[in-house]
Order: structure tokens, then sequence, then C-alpha cells
């Protein structure tokens, strides 16, 4: 079986989630905002993904590196955010 899975993290699909697993999802987010909260969280809310394996050494195409941190879009999409609002 194929994996296509490199390490990217989508917060707003988990917390899109909330509603139907808070037991989980309320964790994760205080997860997240412990790990990398400083580099992931803005004005308004998630960025869109990020991915904290990225290689430090890599030049991305779009977003930003952190050291320690990893790859991190910089952007907030609304389409994306809406589902949590649901």
């Amino acid at each position: 079986m194929a994996s296509n899975d490199d390490g990217t993290l989508a917060p707003t699909a988990m917390v899109a989630s909330l509603p139907f697993a808070p037991e989980i999802v309320f964790p994760g987010i205080r997860e997240l905002e412990r790990r990398w909260g400083a580099h992931i969280l803005g004005r308004y809310g998630f960025v869109d993904a990020f991915n904290p394996s990225f290689p430090p050494d890599a030049h991305p195409a779009t977003g930003r590196t952190v050291p320690g941190v990893g790859w991190i879009d910089v952007d907030v999409l609304g389409i994306d955010q809406g589902p949590i609002l649901g």
C-alpha cells in the first residue's frame, strides 16, 4: 500500500471535528497550542497547514520554515476556518 503522507498537518481539519468528538479534539487543540502555538496561531486562528517534519535545510516554494518547528504555511484561508464556526 502506497502512502502519500508527507507529515503536513491541517489544524482546521481537526478543529472542525469538535462537534463530533470533543473528548478527542479539545486535547488535540491544547497540544497544538502547547507545541506550536506561537508559530501556527495568528489573528484569524490557525494557519492552513504546517509540517513539523519538514527538512530544515529545504527551501519551500511557498510558506516559511522555522528552525526547530518546520514548514509553516503563511495563509489562513476563510474557507478552511468556516467549518470551525459551523
